[in-house]
């Protein structure tokens, strides 16, 4: 690989709240907010260590709104303090909303919108050497769904018409690779465990639609699902590689490492060194699964394949 080339580090649901208790999941997973500043800070130490000049959260940064039932104040001081933090890193920060990013009834995903403004519209796009990256905002959820939503907290995801457009413009004018980030998934992740449809893009049928149109878009970056997980579908006439990232504060506590060169990008799995925490996140080692398989820790996804 070329010597010049982009790093960037991708993580999602850090789901920051330092005042939390320890949370299980109903299926026995440890979630360890209650030490999130401790973990963004050596997330943040990690990823100075492996030359990223670029930070794409995916997603879910705290616990606002739906089963949470995070305070109002310490969500506003918690996106706060995650976004200082952010901010001292000297990376490029880039963030799309996640479920939890809001607040249901008092603004909505407005404090979130305030403190990691979007800079085309309703999402992100930055051009790098290497590839177009295009984040895609899947809070667009109309005042209907949030209403009507358990909790007024839409888990799945719908991407707008606005937002679809912005896309479309995006993919159509392209002179390199494209790489795509969002929070709630597109497809079903390629394991065995069950899927539920508040994992997934409500209209994820029309973005893939657009995507296949365009055929340049060689992966796609989830969150949501706390996971690792690759996926291999036919867009179009070429394959494009799906990662589902997992979660910060959830086993195995990790981010993926993507760094682009103008021959391919290369996708590393980084957990934590933390084997303490690992260890408490995972009692009896029932979660090993979020892992993915051994084969997926490093991968190369041609930039431009031939044919």
């Amino acid at each position: 690989m070329s010597e010049l080339s982009t790093t960037i580090a991708i993580c999602s649901d850090s789901h920051y709240w330092p005042q939390s208790p320890v949370l299980t999941t109903p299926d026995g997973a440890i979630q360890l907010q209650n030490e999130s500043r401790e973990i963004i800070a050596l997330f943040l130490e990690e990823v100075h260590s492996l030359g990223a000049t670029h930070l794409f959260h995916l997603g879910d940064l705290t616990c606002g709104g739906g089963t949470y039932h995070m305070p109002r104040e310490e969500f506003a001081a918690a996106l706060i303090e995650l976004r200082d933090a952010f901010d001292r890193s000297g990376l490029s920060i880039h963030a799309v909303p996640g479920n939890h990013d809001s607040m249901p009834g008092v603004g909505g995903w407005g404090d979130f919108l305030s403190l990691f403004p979007p800079n085309h519209g309703s999402g992100h796009l930055i051009d790098t050497p290497e590839a177009r990256l295009i984040m895609l905002n899947t809070a667009g959820h109309s005042l209907k769904e949030i209403v009507t939503s358990p909790e007024r907290d839409p888990v799945y995801g719908h991407v707008s018409a606005e937002e679809l457009a912005r896309l479309k413009d995006a993919l159509a004018t392209a002179d390199r690779p494209v790489i795509l980030f969002l929070h709630q998934l597109l497809l079903p992740w390629s394991g065995h465990q069950g899927w539920m449809p508040f994992y997934g893009v409500r209209n994820a049928a029309e973005v893939l639609k657009i995507l296949a149109q365009y055929g340049n878009v060689r992966a796609v970056f989830q969150g949501h699902a706390h996971r690792y997980d690759v996926r291999k579908e036919r867009l179009g006439e070429r394959e494009t590689l799906f990662f589902v990232i997992p979660s910060l504060i959830q086993y195995p506590l990790a981010w993926v490492q993507l760094t682009l060169t103008a021959d391919g990008a290369e996708v590393r799995l980084r957990c934590l060194p933390t084997d303490e925490r690992q260890r408490r996140a995972n009692p009896g080692g029932a979660q090993q699964w979020r892992c993915g398989r051994s084969e997926w820790k490093q991968l190369i996804i041609p930039l431009h394949p031939a044919g």
